[in-house]
């Protein structure tokens, strides 16, 4: 037993040394704020905080409505309607975004021109015996950065 508590000691010993060590490099790096953040890690923090804000001031944002006019009902003005808008810049991804029912919809995109369509689960095309949602025409927009960009997208139903 007194072989166990001679080790146990020995063990805290070494990790008081060696907590200890470590704190004089955090001191060697720069002082420790209350929040536990050093001088160069606030640094670089204000440095991300920077670029971020140029980031975000290159996009701009883009605000909608997609909705259906037309149709079999008697309702044949536009109404809201829900689906899945997409915004095609020329030679990058596309980015996707869920319309709820309530049409509306916003999306922060960079600066740039997009090719934009939606669809939705009430239009469907039968061809072939299979059925798929189709894409409404698209259409350009312009996202400026800075700036918000009204657009509305609406599906024509003879």
């Amino acid at each position: 037993m007194p072989h166990v508590r001679v080790i146990t000691c020995a063990t805290a010993m070494l990790l008081l040394a060696g907590c200890a060590s470590a704190q004089d490099a955090v001191s060697a790096q720069g002082t420790t704020s209350a929040q536990g953040t050093t001088s160069a890690q606030r640094s670089a923090s204000a440095k991300d905080t920077a670029s971020a804000k140029d980031t975000a001031s290159a996009d701009g944002t883009v605000t909608g409505r997609f909705q259906l006019e037309g149709g079999p009902s008697a309702a044949t003005a536009a109404r809201p309607i829900p689906g899945t808008v997409r915004f095609t810049p020329a030679h990058h991804r596309p980015v996707t975004i869920q319309v709820g029912t309530s049409g509306t919809f916003w999306v922060r995109l960079p600066a740039g021109t997009y090719q934009v369509a939606g669809r939705t689960p009430r239009i469907i095309e039968v061809s072939g015996g299979r059925q798929h949602e189709m894409w409404s025409q698209t259409h350009p927009v312009t996202v400026t950065a800075g700036h918000t960009t009204p657009i509305t997208i609406t599906d024509i139903v003879p």
